[in-house]
């Protein structure tokens, strides 16, 4: 182990001790964002209903697809690829958002993107209300394959702390970097079957559909929830991406970690 990935991993570990006052931030985040509004956070869980319900009347019309199995697989999507594409977002400007804290305490700085990753998980907790709903009414049995939810969720936390600490330093040195990664999202929407289904698309199409990381992230987590097993490959995928992105990010962030706070 390197000197740097060494100072990632104390950095880490530090933040995981005081994870009281990571939560306390991401918490505060959210009651300041939606201060003196009557239903708080569900105000954005309103708002996806809204678009699921709209999204899944059209499109399955469009797409000729039965209503009942099509609405259940859009809703659930939109639950979590927010989650996803909040993580990245937000993990861009982790420490821009936190520099007035920066400045005056010494925290680990992992512990500002720990506070953006709770804080997307409160909200995301918040969306999730809308699954059991949709499955509910369209009848959708849960079967034990949905406990499998639970480490599809860690996978994308883990992921997510490894492009926070990317990005967010990135970020921080370089200022076109939100504005880039977030158009580069909405394009990576749109590549992965977010609003299609898969099974609409060509084999040879699939193949290449099977590149996609974002694809991988989204199926491992959405398939339990529709009572289907996750494919293999789409695990392997997201175990190589953590793997793959730790390997790379650990001397990465441990290098200039120090150097971040002069940047803001």
């Amino acid at each position: 182990m390197t000197g740097y990935a060494k100072k990632s991993i104390d950095d880490i570990t530090k933040a995981a001790q005081v994870w009281r006052i990571w939560v306390m931030l991401g918490t505060t985040d959210i009651l300041k964002r939606y201060r003196r509004s009557r239903i708080g956070p569900f105000w954005i869980t309103a708002s996806m209903a809204v678009l699921v319900a709209g999204l899944g009347i059209v499109y399955s019309s469009i797409f000729v697809m039965p209503i009942g199995e099509y609405l259940p697989y859009v809703a659930v999507n939109f639950v979590i690829w927010g989650f996803i594409a909040a993580l990245v977002n937000e993990g861009c400007t982790a420490f821009l958002e936190s520099e007035s804290y920066m400045r005056h305490f010494r925290l680990p700085k992992s512990a500002y993107v720990l506070r953006v990753i709770y804080r997307n998980l409160l909200l995301t907790a918040h969306n999730f209300l809308i699954i059991p709903v949709v499955l509910l009414v369209f009848a959708i049995p849960v079967r034990p394959v949905i406990v499998l939810v639970i480490p599809a969720l860690i996978l994308i936390v883990l992921n997510g702390l490894w492009i926070g600490l990317l990005l967010g330093t990135l970020s921080a040195r370089f200022r076109d970097v939100p504005q880039t990664v977030q158009s580069v999202m909405q394009i990576v929407f749109f590549m992965t079957p977010v609003v299609f289904h898969t099974k609409q698309l060509s084999p040879s199409v699939q193949s290449v559909l099977d590149f996609n990381p974002f694809a991988a992230f989204l199926a491992i987590a959405r398939d339990p929830l529709l009572g289907n097993m996750p494919r293999a490959q789409d695990v392997i995928v997201a175990v190589a991406c953590l793997c793959l992105g730790w390997l790379i990010v650990l001397p990465f962030f441990g290098k200039f970690r120090d150097r971040i706070v002069y940047w803001l």
